[in-house]
């Protein structure tokens, strides 16, 4: 911001150095974490030769973060395998949306990283993560069921590990007047922090991936979090049956 860095947050050690020429000397440039406030700083260490009037600047830069720690998601899939794909978690600070947000989607992670779980550098607070995962087929190809799930809020004092797992995990059942089928769901999570930041987002899930949420007994005292759901039905596709040489039901192909 223009301004000094306070008394004793910076030392250099000798402070100054008087070399002949040709000749060269280490000098040690201690910062003081202590001290100050949290930002970044930025300085130059002054070299002269005062007999040809150069001067040497050589730039000296840091950054003082907050107090750090880790927070590791883990995601499970209904079939208890690493969740893959297109599975996602939107993580967001609560007390300040302006200190953390990150949407994450998990793709191809614990295919490479099996013995791994997402791991994100937070600073202390109160934490949301809200999610989806997908369950797929055996050769991982196509996502046969979509979970809605989270941890709507949390604290962060310490390196933290949440398990997000799809097992338990409750299907949807629509019952309406007339027989329908389902053509697109839409599975999403509202999320604000208590200074009005946050995220609106969620997944389409087509006719094929069946939905599926699990409750949750979280309390949220900060901020705002909604969960929805929204649907498109349409009337079942047309279906054949046979009568010779057994009964039985035929797909039909659209």
């Amino acid at each position: 911001d223009g301004g000094s860095a306070p008394e004793g947050m910076v030392a250099v050690s000798p402070a100054t150095v008087t070399l002949p020429p040709e000749a060269s000397e280490q000098v040690e440039v201690t910062v003081a974490t202590s001290v100050g406030a949290t930002g970044l700083y930025g300085g130059f260490l002054v070299g002269q030769d005062e007999s040809a009037g150069v001067v040497l600047r050589t730039p000296v830069g840091f950054q003082k973060e907050p107090e750090i720690f880790d927070l590791s998601v883990r995601m499970i899939a209904r079939d208890g395998r690493p969740a893959f794909g297109i599975s996602a978690i939107d993580i967001l600070n609560v007390d300040d949306s302006n200190a953390f947000y990150r949407s994450y989607i998990i793709g191809d992670f614990y295919f490479w990283n099996p013995d791994r779980d997402p791991t994100f550098r937070v600073p202390r607070g109160t934490y949301s993560v809200t999610g989806w995962i997908f369950t797929y087929d055996e050769p991982h190809v196509y996502p046969w069921e979509g979970v809605a799930l989270g941890e709507p809020e949390f604290e962060v004092t310490e390196d933290t590990t949440i398990t997000l797992d799809a097992r338990g995990a409750i299907p949807y059942e629509i019952e309406t007047r007339h027989d329908t089928d389902s053509d697109l769901t839409k599975l999403s999570h509202a999320r604000l922090s208590e200074n009005g930041g946050g995220y609106i987002a969620g997944f389409n899930l087509p006719g094929y991936t069946a939905p599926f949420a699990k409750p949750t007994d979280a309390v949220v005292t900060k901020g705002m979090y909604e969960y929805y759901s929204r649907w498109r039905l349409i009337a079942p596709p047309i279906r054949l049956r046979t009568l010779e040489p057994e009964p039985s039901v035929l797909d039909a192909i659209e």
